[in-house]
C-alpha cells in the first residue's frame, strides 16, 4: 500500500526520534549560534516547542553514555537546549563561552571548525505507552525509523531523509497495513512544536558519528509531519 504525500499525524519509534534529536542537538553549539545557524540564534526565551518538550545535553542522565569532562578539561554540564518548550542556552567551550559571556559547558571538541558540540542529548520521557500513543491518533503513520538523513538548514534544524525498517498505517487508533517508505522534508523544531505525546520509555541510541556520545529518546506523537514522495519500495 502507499501513502501519499503531505502532512499526516505520526508517531515516532523511539530510533526515528534519536535521531531528529541529534541533528537538532548538532546546531546547538555555541559557533552555529554565533554564525546565525541555529534556531537558539534569536535568543533565550523564546517558545519553540510544545510545553511537554524538554531536550538537554547531559553526560550525567542514567540513560547517556557520555565522558564526564571536554577536550579542555572543563567538567561537562547538563545544557537546557529546550526547557519545557522554551529555547535554552547553547553548548559552549572556553573561547565561545567568553565570546558569548557564558559560562563555559565543557562541550569542546578537537577542531575549531567544528567548535563546540552537544555529544549527550536526551529528550526528557512523558508518561504514555506506545499504545496510547498509537491510539490517540484516528488517521496517521507509524514510523520506525529514519536513515540518509542530511541537514538542508541548519538555522531550522530542516531535515530530508526517509524512513525505513517499517511504516505502518494508523487507522482509528490501531495500527494497520504497512505502506511504502517515504521521503520526507521536515524541520525538527517544527516538529516538536506540533508534540501532543510524550512516550514513557527512554532509548537510547550510538552517537550519530565519531566514538563517543549518545542520544536517548522516547516516542512521539507529532501533529504534522511532512513527506514529500513514496519511494519505490
Amino acid at each position: 500500500a502507499e501513502a501519499q504525500p503531505g502532512e499526516h499525524e505520526v508517531v515516532l519509534g523511539p530510533s526515528a526520534v534519536a535521531t531528529l534529536v541529534a541533528y537538532l542537538a548538532s546546531t546547538c553549539g555555541a559557533r552555529s549560534v554565533l554564525e546565525g545557524e541555529s534556531f537558539l540564534a534569536a535568543g533565550r526565551g523564546r517558545r519553540v516547542a510544545a510545553p511537554a518538550v524538554t531536550v538537554a545535553d547531559d553526560a550525567a542522565h542514567p540513560a547517556s553514555i557520555g565522558i564526564a569532562f571536554d577536550l579542555q578539561g572543563v567538567p561537562r554540564r547538563r545544557v537546557g537546549l529546550i526547557e519545557r518548550g522554551v529555547a535554552g542556552e547553547p553548548v559552549t567551550d572556553l573561547h565561545t563561552a567568553a565570546r558569548l559571556g557564558l559560562r563555559p559547558t565543557g562541550h569542546a571538541t578537537a577542531t575549531a571548525r567544528l567548535g563546540p558540540q552537544a555529544a549527550n542529548p536526551v529528550l526528557e520521557p512523558g508518561d504514555a505507552s506506545l499504545d496510547e500513543l498509537v491510539a490517540a491518533v484516528d488517521d496517521g503513520l507509524f514510523v520506525t525509523r529514519f536513515h540518509y538523513v542530511n541537514l538542508l538548514d541548519r538555522s531550522r534544524a530542516l531535515l530530508t531523509g526517509m524512513t525505513r525498517d517499517g511504516v505502518f498505517r494508523i487507522r482509528r487508533g490501531e495500527i494497520a497495513e504497512p505502506v511504502r517508505n517515504l521521503r520526507f522534508a521536515q524541520g525538527a523544531v517544527d516538529a516538536l512544536a506540533s508534540v501532543a505525546g510524550v512516550g514513557r520509555e527512554l532509548v537510547t541510541a550510538g552517537p550519530r558519528y565519531g566514538t563517543y556520545g549518545s542520544t536517548a529518546a522516547p516516542a512521539l506523537r507529532v501533529g504534522g509531519f511532512s513527506f514529500t514522495s513514496v519511494t519505490t519500495h
